[in-house]
């Protein structure tokens, strides 16, 4: 029936998508009661028939669960309404009730996919703070590198310092001794 056209609304239909539910509608009203998927053009729809009445679910993902609970709706509340069908607007009710399930559902959905973002952040913080905690230990052992060379800078200081005295010596220790004789000759001569 058009009563339920204001529904498409909800959607992300384009006009070949309605087309297509027009078309799988029209292939289903002759089929027994079954419920299934037919995927066309990147598009899922979900049905299910029953006594007489299509319920289609037009998605990226079939939602079977959805497409139940809409049933039961119309089987608890308007099934008797079937003989005035013929009437503009007989299942008006039934269109703002199918529009409180599906907002519920879009809601449940929309909430869904805020944990998921939720998650991933929480993934990223957590890989951010181990990469932190990770350089905090580089520093540390950057920071221990540098005292140990700054320990082995001191102790080779003080190595140059003994080298550059046996250096003198080496250097100078002939002329020192040969002095120190001759001053010592000099000195016993004199007193």
């Amino acid at each position: 029936k058009t009563d339920s056209l204001p529904l498409l609304k909800y959607g992300n239909g384009t006009t070949s998508v309605i087309q297509q539910i027009f078309q799988l509608a029209k292939i289903l009203s002759t089929e027994p009661t079954k419920s299934s998927v037919a995927k066309t053009q990147n598009v899922t729809m979900t049905y299910q028939t029953s006594e007489n009445f299509i319920y289609i679910l037009v998605d990226e993902k079939a939602q079977q669960a959805l497409m139940q609970k809409i049933e039961e709706q119309f089987n608890m509340n308007h099934v008797y309404k079937v003989n005035q069908a013929n009437q503009q607007f007989a299942f008006q009710q039934f269109e703002q009730q199918l529009i409180e399930i599906i907002e519920r559902q879009n809601s449940v959905s929309e909430l869904q996919l805020l944990h998921q973002e939720t998650q991933d952040v929480k993934q990223i913080v957590t890989e951010n703070l181990e990469n932190i905690l990770k350089r905090g230990s580089s520093l540390n052992k950057m920071e221990d590198d540098s005292l140990m060379l700054l320990n082995a800078t001191k102790d080779v200081l003080i190595n140059s310092k003994e080298l550059d005295k046996l250096a003198f010596w080496r250097k100078n220790g002939i002329y020192i001794i040969v002095g120190g004789i001759v001053l010592i000759w000099l000195l016993w001569k004199i007193l």
